[in-house]
């Protein structure tokens, strides 16, 4: 063989080789990346509820689902249970117990079981409890009563089966300390 022919058809053979054994070196093609979406992305969740979420996992051959998170600024974030899942399988997110101080921003997150660089993430609010009352000041005479409505939002559920009556508020003027009489001074 002429070594022009010979370079040839060993440059084309190499060519072959490498095309169809692709970078891996065993004839297979690279598998897609897994990827992880939260769903619903997004939920407002009242103090005392729980919310339903789901990771769809897709090309996780090995089917190997996900593992569950919480986050926030501040303790406690609340539960989620159960703590790892398959794909599609739901989750329930709990609040905490007690009711923060100021909205709660909780971010839930699924990480692939199978390549834990890759994960997905929902955002949680959970209110704060508000008490409004109207109005803000009121005039009256010094034995007379003033109305206020007092509002509250976001109650949790366990207090809104309790109702309670709120006591009623008077006000009243302060009472003056007696003084003494005065005494005139006699020079």
């Amino acid at each position: 063989m002429k070594p022009r022919a010979l370079l040839l058809s060993s440059l084309t053979a190499i060519a072959l080789g490498l095309a169809m054994t692709g970078c891996g070196g065993e004839g297979k093609a690279a598998a897609p990346a897994i990827t992880v979406a939260v769903l619903p992305a997004s939920a407002t969740v009242q103090q005392g509820g729980t919310a339903q979420f789901s990771a769809i996992v897709s090309n996780d051959l090995k089917a190997a689902g996900v593992k569950w998170t919480v986050s926030c600024s501040s303790t406690p974030c609340g539960t989620i249970s159960p703590s790892s899942t398959l794909s599609g399988a739901q989750v329930t997110y709990t609040v905490p117990s007690s009711p923060p101080a100021s909205d709660l921003k909780v971010i839930l997150t699924a990480t692939s079981v199978a390549d834990p660089t890759k994960s997905g993430a929902a955002m949680i609010t959970v209110p704060s409890v508000t008490i409004s009352i109207t109005p803000s000041a009121a005039t009256t005479l010094a034995s007379g009563t003033a109305e206020f409505t007092a509002t509250l939002s976001n109650i949790p559920r366990r207090a809104r089966r309790q109702p309670r009556r709120l006591p009623e508020v008077r006000c009243r003027p302060p009472l003056l300390p007696q003084l003494p009489p005065l005494r005139s001074r006699q020079a």
